[in-house]
């Protein structure tokens, strides 16, 4: 399958996937420049990639790239301060996602269920829930395919431990033995101080004093934005109403349209806002029908060995402390 030749709908699905305002490259042409004048363009650039993937050449000015760097916070004061956007160009964007969709096709079946990340089908957050039940029981930036080789490289980890968990000596953790689960992968995750800040309400200022000093973490005022993106939780639809009417986070000026509207398209009068807590129960509710159709995957599998143990999920009765539902 990795071997069969590229053909032109290949071509035209991966330059038809990136989004006509994503940034240009070094030449300053958007994938949107190539759709709107394909007619003209089109069989010159299926041309030149498909004799990339025959011979291996490419013209340098098409591996050119452009990085700019973001501010992560008001407080950069160094190089790890700010994050680095790549923008390629977007010949080199649509061989990079040819080559992922073709992975893409075997990863599942080629990567081992303990990695989690960058597997369609499979999320991170899968591996940290079954990393909290373990504890809780006494134990180049920009190309898309960077996160597929970084999976595959992890893959090389994966069966050497397999190996080790062969050997005779080797003991499992007494919840892990059942489905042989020897290690995780993306699953102890850290906090980064350099891109976390503390946000908060109410809160005395000795006590929020206390928490910078003790986490680390500057102090920062809402709404806050993340690469000119503004983000809001349930805890914040206050604040944030607060601000959109009066510029501050506190006002005694009552919103003169309600958050749900805010929240509609922008072609039905709202402002296309993210209604955070309709993500978060679609985000949770997918979650639950991933368990009552055992998805294939290793949380599932995990939740129906230790939790479930092959009963009904309608008449399951999760337990009130468990760390996943």
């Amino acid at each position: 399958m990795l071997e069969k030749k590229f053909i032109e709908r290949e071509v035209k699905t991966a330059l038809w996937a990136i989004n006509g305002d994503k940034s240009p490259g070094p030449d300053g042409y958007g994938s949107k420049f190539f759709k709107d004048s394909w007619e003209v363009v089109g069989k010159d650039v299926v041309d030149a990639i498909i004799k990339f993937f025959r011979t291996g050449e490419m013209l340098n000015v098409l591996n050119h790239t452009m990085i700019t760097i973001i501010p992560k916070g008001s407080h950069a004061t160094s190089v790890g301060d700010y994050r680095p956007i790549v923008g390629c160009n977007t010949i080199y964007k649509v061989i990079s996602k040819m080559l992922c969709n073709r992975l893409k096709l075997i990863l599942l079946t080629l990567i081992s269920a303990n990695q989690s990340a960058f597997i369609a089908g499979r999320t991170i957050v899968q591996n940290v829930l079954i990393c909290q039940d373990l504890k809780k029981g006494g134990l180049r930036q920009g190309d898309p395919i960077s996160p597929l080789l970084f999976v595959v490289c992890m893959e090389y980890l994966t069966r050497i431990l397999n190996k080790v968990a062969d050997m005779r000596k080797f003991g499992y953790h007494t919840k892990c033995r059942g489905l042989k689960l020897n290690h995780l992968c993306f699953a102890g995750l850290n906090t980064n101080a350099g891109k976390s800040n503390i946000f908060s309400a109410n809160m005395p200022k000795q006590e929020r004093k206390d928490l910078c000093e003790a986490t680390g973490y500057q102090k920062e005022s809402l709404p806050f934005r993340y690469l000119g993106g503004s983000n809001f939780s349930k805890e914040v639809i206050n604040h944030g109403l607060n601000f959109l009417w009066d510029g501050r986070e506190q006002t005694n000026k009552a919103p003169l349209i309600t958050w749900d509207i805010i929240c509609r398209p922008k072609h039905k009068g709202g402002l296309g806002i993210m209604d955070f807590m309709v993500w978060n129960e679609t985000a949770i509710a997918k979650y639950v029908w991933n368990i009552a159709q055992k998805a294939d995957n290793l949380w599932v599998k995990w939740v129906d060995h230790i939790y479930i143990k092959g009963t009904s999920w309608k008449q399951y009765v999760p337990p009130t402390d468990c760390s996943w539902y």
